[in-house]
């Protein structure tokens, strides 16, 4: 994890390839993003889904939530 965090932070922003499960990220990616709180501050992010309307609702969902860490969601 220790150097999943220095690549994370070395980074000015990254694009996020991600699915839904019953309309929200995956509990996996959402936990990696509350551990990397302190890192992610002031970076931008992309995402690019596999998915349709529930993908839709998981993303929208999950931009809220990172609004709160600083991060920049293009």
């Amino acid at each position: 994890m220790t150097a999943w965090k220095d690549t994370i932070k070395n980074l000015d922003g990254f694009i996020l390839v991600t699915t839904e499960y019953k309309r929200v990220i995956l509990g996996a990616l959402a936990n990696a993003f509350h551990y990397l709180v302190s890192k992610l501050n002031n970076k931008k992010l992309a995402f690019v889904g596999y998915g349709f309307l529930g993908l839709a609702r998981a993303i929208t969902n999950f931009r809220a939530t990172l609004n709160y860490q600083n991060v920049l969601v293009i």
